[in-house]
């Protein structure tokens, strides 16, 4: 990661530095903006990843729960979502 650092001006290049200031404002915004878009990236791909997760579940025959190790009792109140049995 590259710091820009503002070196001191003369009093006839102060609208240079001001522009320098707000380029080094901006190149760190755009720099947690780039990072918060990956963030959100990642949390919308695990969460399209839980949905699709989901759908297979809810596709699958009380013997295919079972066999892959899921009590289909314990599938939760909502017949049409599964959610994580803390109990076991």
């Amino acid at each position: 990661m590259h710091t820009l650092t503002l070196p001191a001006a003369p009093a006839r290049y102060r609208t240079a530095a001001a522009l320098l200031r707000l380029a080094v404002l901006l190149a760190g915004l755009a720099r947690r903006l780039r990072s918060a878009a990956r963030l959100l990236d990642a949390w919308l791909a695990a969460r399209a990843k839980a949905e699709d997760d989901n759908r297979a579940l809810v596709a699958m025959s009380e013997r295919e729960l079972r066999d892959i190790g899921i009590d289909p009792v314990r599938l939760g109140t909502m017949p049409d979502r599964w959610t994580r049995d803390w109990s076991v």
